[in-house]
């Protein structure tokens, strides 16, 4: 596990918590955090920090949007 993934997962704890089972959920993570890296969020030209919680902050607009 590299720090950027770790950063990655411990934001989407507190933006997106969940109670799925642990080995379940790194599965997911690892999934999302892949396609956080393909993203348009994914901007070298911000803070690592800033772009993850932009992406988990649309992801979590879009997640209301369906329920």
């Amino acid at each position: 596990m590299n720090y950027n993934f770790y950063l990655f997962v411990n934001l989407r704890i507190t933006i997106l918590p969940n109670e799925i089972e642990y080995d379940i959920q790194h599965g997911n993570d690892l999934v999302l955090y892949e396609i956080y890296n393909t993203s348009n969020f994914n901007d070298e030209k911000l803070p690592e920090y800033e772009c993850i919680v932009n992406f988990l902050q649309d992801l979590k607009t879009k997640i209301k949007l369906c329920i």
